[in-house]
């Protein structure tokens, strides 16, 4: 799992600085939240990325009726 998770990875980082699109990851690998929050962590080392919070937002219109929302709202959780 580990080799998996360090491929994935590293294909994010390199899709992500080409700015290009990879091949849909396997959901057992991403419905675990530990191997997730792993992935990110080593695309964000290999990007030299130091990220000081997270986002969350409802931009899609399913999700402002479930959340009651009149438009699209973005928190940034630091």
């Amino acid at each position: 799992m580990n080799k998996k998770i360090e491929n994935i990875s590293k294909k994010l980082a390199k899709s992500r600085f080409k700015n290009k699109f990879i091949t849909k990851i396997p959901k057992g690998v991403i419905n675990n939240i530990k191997s997730a929050t792993a992935i990110c962590r080593k695309a964000e080392n290999e990007l030299l990325w130091n990220p000081i919070g997270f986002k969350a937002g409802a931009t899609n219109k399913s999700m402002w009726k479930k959340l009651k929302a009149k438009k699209p709202f973005f928190f940034l959780f630091i």
